[in-house]
């Protein structure tokens, strides 16, 4: 091969592997850049308008500032939880806050009817006036037929009276209601919850409780 030819093809591969060179720096920048997804605010800013009905069941100053709205399912644990710490908040906030309960009874296609039982026993534990504590004592133990019956034992309900109301037409005729409701709200995951009309966007991993009282103190 002449001199020529030589340096040309030296000159071509040097190039090459400089080439090969700035394409895998240039690779391991473009690997180190993140698109970061934008912060999604704590408060939804469009307010939502919420049915109220005086059947709602209501924790608190009905006169407050301060309001908050869940929709959840009793025999979702994860609803169960969050009533648990809305109502901690409530109680000691009694005057500042109110809490209002939503019936959503989703369930799966073979539990339905079992997370449906336990709102007609919560709603009947609320004719009663033990609304509250009967939810308070589902959250601590469970929402199963036995933990039903045994939160109605313990808090001294005229079981004849709770069982008949479980049945009845009028409770099928409320639960009815807040299903068509639910659906007009396009409400597809629980449980949710609205303070001021706002959706709160929170998920497991934040506390709940701290959140709300946030909206209190500040």
């Amino acid at each position: 091969m002449s001199s020529p030819h030589r340096k040309l093809y030296l000159l071509l591969g040097f190039a090459t592997v400089i080439l090969i060179l700035l394409f895998a720096s240039q690779w391991k920048r473009a690997r180190r850049i993140t698109t970061a997804a934008s912060p999604e605010p704590l408060l939804s800013p469009a307010p939502v308008s919420l049915p109220r009905s005086p059947a709602d069941q209501l924790l608190g100053n009905p006169g407050a500032a301060l309001s908050v709205v869940i929709f959840l399912d009793l025999g979702d644990q994860r609803s169960r939880q969050a009533l648990r710490e809305l109502q901690g908040v409530i109680e000691r906030y009694p005057r500042e806050a109110n809490l209002i309960f939503k019936d959503a009874p989703f369930g799966s296609v073979f539990f339905v009817a079992a997370h449906e039982r336990a709102h007609r026993a919560a709603w009947c534990a609320g004719v009663q006036r033990q609304f509250w504590p009967f939810v308070a004592a589902l959250g601590s133990r469970g929402a199963g037929a036995k933990d039903l019956n045994q939160a109605a034992r313990d808090l001294g309900l005229e079981l004849a009276l709770w069982e008949t109301c479980t049945d009845a037409a009028s409770t099928t005729q409320y639960l009815s209601g807040r299903a068509a409701e639910n659906r007009a709200l396009g409400i597809k995951r629980l449980p949710l919850i609205f303070i001021n009309n706002r959706l709160l966007n929170w998920t497991p991993d934040l506390n709940l409780a701290e959140l709300v009282e946030s909206f209190i103190t500040r």
